[in-house]
């Protein structure tokens, strides 16, 4: 069970550790920025993938300070939820969370936005946009939503005690999304 916990997503010959936070998942889905005096990145950005250079998490310079973070409003924030799956009920780090928005058109079914970040199951908050384009535009109904979920693992690298949020991570994706479509 060494690698229970480890990522599927954005793993490298030199690191698969999981990402243990919750709220730059939820910062990611919703294109966030940090403001970083001279600059502005999107928080995606802002966080690195290990590559070659895992000691380097984020996109930090010498002499720069996180002076804000900026949440851009849209109506996909508004409708929006944060689901974690963990172990144990309190103090554990997520096996797979799903920060999760979603706008719908007027008729209140078919999809005008969707924002989709995962977040137990990568080196980084990692945004599922290909979820996102498979959605948009598509009338939410479970097997849609179920079917566009599976491609957030596209990509994933099983480690062998961590294979389980390959199943897991779509389940959460899919769940956030039909929470929200059942309170249109």
């Amino acid at each position: 069970g060494v690698t229970r916990g480890h990522a599927v997503l954005g793993v490298s010959e030199a690191c698969i550790a999981t990402y243990p936070g919750d709220l730059a998942v939820a910062l990611v889905a919703f294109d966030a920025e940090v403001d970083l005096g001279e600059r502005k990145l999107k928080v995606e950005d802002f966080f690195l993938a290990p590559g070659a250079t895992a000691e380097q998490e984020h996109d930090i310079r010498p002499g720069e300070v996180i002076r804000a973070i900026e949440i851009p409003g849209s109506a996909a924030a508004r409708r929006s939820t944060y689901i974690k799956v963990r172990d144990r009920q309190s103090y554990e780090f997520a096996a797979a969370s799903a920060a999760v928005g979603l706008e719908l058109e007027s008729d209140g079914r078919t999809v005008r936005d969707i924002r989709v970040a995962l977040g137990g199951v990568a080196t980084k908050p990692w945004r599922v946009r290909a979820v996102e384009d498979a959605l948009r535009g598509k009338a939410l109904d479970e097997a849609t939503v179920r079917e566009a979920s599976e491609l957030a693992m596209e990509g994933a690298v099983d480690h062998g005690a961590n294979h389980y949020k390959i199943a897991l991570a779509p389940r959460v994706i899919a769940r956030a999304i039909l929470k929200l479509g059942e309170t249109a």
